[in-house]
């Protein structure tokens, strides 16, 4: 008795249980839309109000026709309750007809301006009445003013909680109902249901096998026909999924062994040896592709180097290889008579009796091959097995293109590197060229030009004032020229960096381009009391002065403080500054000014060291250019020349 009125309330426990999270379920989905419809509906009614407006009544818009338009917002008041305001700007911004009797809240004119493309816009604004949907319509493209209009979201919430509250009710008698029909379904299938619910919990241990009696009536031997059914099907798809979480197995396992490096050997040894161990083989080899004509192995394992000799120069030889190329799927050789490669060991020197050939394939393209050998009773004669290897070759082909494109990225980074290397060298001695020619010619010309013209002057009797005034002008342009040749010629070449160092130049640098801008410079050192390699000194000088530049340029900064450190066989710094900062990306994706390309040359600068370089900016908070650089082991020779003449002519 007992046992009937448990499972009798069991059954009417689950429907009232299903009930209530359909129902439930449903009057959520059914709020959620009614809540995006009525949204939709009160954006399009104000869009509506505003176009009508903006549009069908621009004229009066333009001509300030304040008696025509008040009537209007008052009509669109009147029909409309949840319209909250309207107020119209003309084109110079003015208000021209508004609804709020003591004049436009604070920060409403501001909250939403239209696009300039001519569209309106909808903002969502929160008030003290609740969410208010403001649309900003512009009238005649925007040059004829703009048509503001607000609604009140609450009479929205009210329409759909009223439709929720009729949902809930339903839901609960067709609650009250379904429990009523669980109960009395209950107890008419207690006694015939009896068996069915001890075959239910055999198969959910697990036991498939069992089977449902056929009786108690129609209804009931249906439902047993039809768990009999169940259970057969489940079984089936457990065998299906437990060979489906074998293959996924398989493939996670490749796919773990063949992610953990890019480098084509690792790669191809990983997967060979993984391969191997989940098919319980003992031998195999991989061969690759190369130039998209000759097949030249590229790992093996359980087989002789003797087996690839005699031809690994020479074309493929007409086997199952072949075949296996052209039509992309995996391929089984029953016995390695047919093997003419297995062949040449002979029965007793072959590490199996048969073979199969996997190509392995990335997209369209067959990169190469791999040969599994197996022994009596193990090879993979089903389909299945032959899938899921085509499937594993899938993998590895892509991990096999993966490793090339990385070793071809490789050899492009190198390359590019190297050219950037010898780009910057160039540029450094084109500096030095150019600051030795300046020096030899142009500032000496200057100088005995200078030193002629005073010449000339005091040779000029008194009475020639006019020329000696003119003179006196002339002396006074050439000296400035001067004083400009010798300042190019240190942005040049500063012969402070190669004589005292990178602190002093910095320092020089700094108070020299900043200070006569009313830039106040502070500079911070520690641990740098000795003088460090030469083309570390170059290419952090050259950051620092970019920097410097780019403050000077654009920051429109109070102050910079410059900040270098050495720790350990590391060398730090910070140029930092309380300028008006910028958007970096964007300045990196447009370029604008050179700036975007003043900072890749910085950043090449940097990594050609092994250093790393870090810019933080963001607009109206200031920019600090952080870099990182290693004092040894750079691996790099980047400025030649100057490690080999770190002290040019200079006068």
């Amino acid at each position: 008795m007992i046992a009937w009125r448990s499972l009798r309330f069991r059954i009417a426990a689950v429907i009232v249980a299903l009930t209530l999270v359909l129902g439930l379920g449903g009057t959520l989905r059914a709020r959620s839309d009614l809540t995006h419809i009525a949204r939709a509906e009160l954006e399009k009614r104000g869009v509506t109000i505003a176009r009508d407006l903006a549009v069908q009544h621009a004229d009066q818009i333009l001509v300030n026709d304040i008696y025509t338009l008040y009537t209007l917002v008052n009509d669109f008041l009147l029909n409309n309750p949840d319209l909250r305001y309207i107020f119209i700007l003309d084109a110079q911004g003015r208000v021209l007809v508004s609804t709020f009797p003591d004049g436009l809240p604070v920060g409403l004119r501001a909250a939403n301006v239209p696009t300039a493309d001519g569209r309106y816009q909808m903002r969502r604004l929160r008030t003290t009445e609740g969410i208010v949907y403001d649309i900003a319509m512009p009238v005649a493209a925007g040059r004829g003013g703009v048509v503001r209009v607000g609604l009140l979201e609450a009479p929205v919430w009210a329409q759909v909680n009223h439709q929720t509250l009729g949902l809930l009710i339903l839901t609960g008698l067709v609650t009250a109902l379904g429990a009523g029909v669980g109960f009395a379904l209950g107890t008419y299938l207690t006694r015939p249901l009896a068996e069915l619910v001890r075959i239910t919990r055999a198969v959910a241990r697990g036991e498939l096998r069992h089977k449902a009696p056929i009786a108690g009536g129609e209804e009931v031997e249906e439902l047993a026909r039809a768990f009999n059914h169940m259970t057969e099907a489940l079984a089936a798809s457990r065998d299906e999924l437990l060979r489906r979480n074998e293959e996924l197995s398989a493939l996670n396992a490749i796919a773990t062994a063949v992610g953990q490096s890019l480098e084509m050997e690792t790669v191809l040894d990983a997967a060979l040896t993984k391969v191997l161990e989940l098919m319980k083989l003992s031998a195999g080899w991989v061969f690759l592709l190369e130039n998209g004509q000759r097949l030249t192995v590229a790992a093996r394992q359980g087989v002789p180097a003797e087996l690839f000799r005699a031809n690994a120069d020479g074309p493929v030889e007409a086997c199952i290889c072949e075949r296996t190329l052209q039509s992309g799927q995996a391929q089984l050789v029953e016995s390695v008579e047919d093997c003419p490669r297995l062949r040449r060991l002979g029965r007793n020197g072959s590490p199996g009796t048969c073979h199969v050939c996997i190509p392995l394939r990335s997209g369209e393209r067959v990169l190469g091959l791999m040969n599994l050998v197996c022994r009596d009773g193990e090879c993979p004669r089903s389909e299945e097995n032959l899938r899921l290897l085509t499937a594993i070759g899938h993998q590895i082909g892509m991990a096999v293109e993966n490793a090339r494109l990385y070793r071809e990225l490789q050899q492009k980074e190198t390359l590019r590197g190297e050219l950037v290397r010898k780009l910057i060298s160039a540029q450094e001695e084109e500096r030095r060229r150019i600051a030795r020619e300046l020096h030899d010619q142009y500032a000496q010309a200057l100088t005995v030009l200078s030193m002629s013209i005073e010449a000339t002057e005091r040779a000029l009797p008194e009475s020639q004032a006019p020329l000696r005034a003119q003179l006196e002008s002339v002396k006074t342009l050439t000296a400035h020229t001067l004083d400009q040749t010798y300042d190019l010629i240190f942005d040049l070449r500063p012969t402070i960096l190669d004589d005292l160092g990178l602190v002093p130049a910095v320092r020089w640098y700094a108070e020299n381009r900043l200070q006569p801008l009313g830039v106040a410079v502070h500079l911070e050192v520690e641990g740098l009391q000795q003088r460090l390699p030469p083309e570390v000194e170059t290419a952090c000088y050259r950051v620092i002065q970019e920097a410097l530049l780019n403050v000077a340029k654009h920051a429109r900064a109070q102050q910079v403080h410059i900040r270098l450190r050495l720790e350990g066989e590391r060398l730090r710094g910070e140029i930092e500054d309380d300028g008006q900062g910028f958007d970096l990306e964007a300045v990196r994706r447009s370029g604008v000014g050179g700036r975007g390309m003043g900072l890749m040359g910085m950043q090449e600068r940097i990594e050609l060291l092994g250093g790393h370089l870090a810019i933080h900016s963001q607009p109206g908070q200031g920019t600090c250019v952080q870099i990182d650089v290693p004092l040894r082991n750079t691996g790099q020779e980047v400025f030649s020349h100057a490690a080999e003449n770190p002290h040019p002519d200079r006068g």
